[in-house]
């Protein structure tokens, strides 16, 4: 039932509808509030509605439930930008590049927020890393 609600909340999301998928992902974690993924797809959707916070406790949740979630880590770091949290974004960048080395997108915003702090040759090493990873 919890796998249902959540595949019906990706659905909604793929859709646009947003708040419907928050709505679904409140339902499944109700049954069962031990899915990572859920908690990191609702963090998503609230980031995308502009409600950083909150999407930064999904994220939270998620990794609370499974440390080891890069995406999390990433996800987490986006929002901690529009937050204006530079210093902790560049943390949970770093901690998902630690669980996935290979993690181009984490390398290129950590690049993104080392540049917001006009750390310019850092973000140019992260960025080539995130090139050297994936060149396109």
């Amino acid at each position: 039932m919890a796998n249902d609600y959540a595949k019906q909340a990706d659905q909604f999301f793929l859709a646009g509808r947003l708040k419907e998928a928050i709505n679904a992902y409140n339902q499944a974690l109700k049954i069962y509030p031990e899915m990572a993924d859920v908690w990191n797809n609702r963090g998503v959707v609230l980031t995308r509605l502009k409600m950083f916070d909150e999407a930064i406790s999904s994220y939270d949740r998620a990794l609370q439930i499974r440390a080891d979630y890069a995406d999390a880590w990433n996800n987490r770091g986006v929002s901690l930008i529009e937050l204006q949290h530079y210093q902790e974004a560049i943390n949970s960048f770093e901690q998902g590049i630690k669980v996935k080395p290979d993690y181009a997108d984490a390398w290129n915003n950590r690049g993104v927020c080392l540049a917001k702090i006009q750390q310019y040759q850092e973000a140019v090493k992260s960025y080539n890393q995130a090139i050297a990873i994936r060149n396109d």
